[in-house]
């Protein structure tokens, strides 16, 4: 892990104060007769779902998204530009490693930045 606080964005050093006060929030009374959840604490993270789905997370074979591109359905693709779990480069690199019918057109086209 990097040892930052925040796993959101590279230039936060900590979580917004907003993640505390949606956590309080969802561990009020209120939230939890609406939600029909008991007594039981919110946490933003599970760690250990978290755990158990570790090697799907890591892991990224593109087949159903090559099976939909070859199927003619637009995506978009998005990875925030200080995001220091899913970073542009590597996001680039699995995008440009799909094996579907536009791909070396794709490859080609012109790239604008905005």
């Amino acid at each position: 892990f990097s040892g930052l606080e925040s796993s959101l964005n590279i230039l936060a050093n900590k979580l917004p104060k907003e993640i505390g006060r949606f956590t309080k929030f969802m561990d009020s009374n209120e939230v939890h007769n609406y939600l029909h959840v008991g007594l039981r604490k919110f946490s933003l993270i599970n760690w250990k779902v978290h755990d158990q789905f570790n090697d799907e997370i890591t892991s990224f074979d593109g087949s159903s998204l090559e099976s939909i591109m070859d199927k003619g359905y637009k995506v978009l693709i998005f990875s925030g530009q200080f995001d220091p779990v899913a970073v542009a480069p590597g996001v680039k690199n699995a995008i440009e490693a799909l094996k579907w019918k536009g791909a070396e057109d794709f490859k080609k086209a012109p790239r604008t930045i905005w």
